[in-house]
């Protein structure tokens, strides 16, 4: 019988969680795009500790330019002076975003953060 490497490839079990963390993030993307931030989902392959993968982030921000022209997701660096923004951190695995919305007369900002079973705005 074969083995699972064999069939699929070596890289098949990467490849995987890869492809689930892309699918959450453009879950995650649409509904930043259709101005729905509160969302519960899993999104455990999104995560590296307490930090998101940093290909999710980029993978993340595109969709959402994607699915929203308008829109841009910036990524605020939790080691960053821009921290300083939010009103109120959280300890653990968590991301901050500010959301910029160009699509009215006047441009409109967001604050967001995402955890690894949530998001939500400020």
């Amino acid at each position: 019988m074969a083995s699972i490497g064999e069939v699929y490839g070596n890289d098949f079990q990467q490849k995987a969680v890869y492809d689930k963390a892309v699918y959450v993030a453009k879950l995650y993307a649409s509904n930043i795009a259709h101005k729905q931030f509160t969302f519960r989902n899993e999104g455990e392959s999104m995560w590296n500790g307490n930090n998101m993968k940093p290909e999710i982030l980029d993978a993340l921000a595109q969709q959402v330019a994607m699915n929203n022209p308008k829109f841009r997701l910036k990524h605020i660096c939790k080691t960053s002076n821009d921290i300083n923004m939010f009103p109120y951190l959280i300890n653990g695995a968590v991301e901050y975003f500010v959301i910029i919305d160009m699509s009215g007369d006047k441009t409109q900002l967001y604050s967001i953060y995402i955890t690894p079973n949530r998001m939500e705005a400020f």
